[in-house]
């Protein structure tokens, strides 16, 4: 995993700005393997939101797979190539729900795949990568991204869910190839059961 964002190193500070939250440096979690983590208070309102800018210019992602982040609760995620964009247009939201007290890495597809053009009415789930810590992918992935050009990542906190408390570790990366074609080879077994899932 690449970092694109380190919550202890105080120059990257100027990156991150909060809607209807506060936010503070904290030491020893369950994150980061103890090092520097952000906790997030998010009020009682109808929009609370973290938002990071990954570098000062428009980042180039045309090589990524995934965005990796840690331990949210209820949570929309949203990457995005336009500041000024709405909804669906210029980003790729997704929704990520983790029990409380739960740590667990979160890995946003920076693409989804259409399955429309292989005859399939959903395109197969991606696979999660392997790393140290559990892995969940975050699901309901919708819009388009313009991976050459991104410009923030925003993470909304759902209205049900206002008022939480969250610690985040650094955010990063993962390089890897788009599965195109690939993703649907042998979804399928003998049966014609889905291969993929339990």
């Amino acid at each position: 995993m690449s970092p694109i964002i380190r919550f202890g190193d105080p120059s990257d500070g100027a990156r991150i700005s909060v809607e209807n939250a506060r936010f503070s440096l904290i030491t020893g979690a369950g994150v980061n393997d103890g090092r520097a983590a952000v906790r997030v208070d998010f009020a009682a309102a109808d929009r609370a939101e973290l938002a990071i800018r990954p570098v000062e210019e428009p980042a180039d992602w045309s090589g990524m797979w995934a965005l990796a982040m840690p331990e949210p609760v209820d949570l929309l995620v949203r990457v995005g190539d336009d500041p000024n964009a709405g909804g669906d247009q210029h980003a790729l939201t997704g929704r990520a729900r983790v029990r409380a007290g739960e740590a667990v890495v979160l890995l946003l597809p920076l693409r989804t795949t259409d399955g429309l053009p292989m005859g399939m009415r959903a395109a197969p789930a991606p696979t999660a990568s392997r790393l140290d810590s559990p892995v969940r992918l975050v699901g309901g992935g919708r819009g388009a991204l313009d991976r050459r050009h991104v410009m923030g990542i925003n993470l909304i906190l759902l209205e049900r869910s206002l008022g939480r408390t969250l610690i985040f570790g650094d955010l990063g990366v993962i390089r890897g190839a788009d599965p195109g074609r690939e993703a649907y080879w042998r979804i399928v077994d003998g049966f014609g059961q889905y291969t993929r899932a339990r």
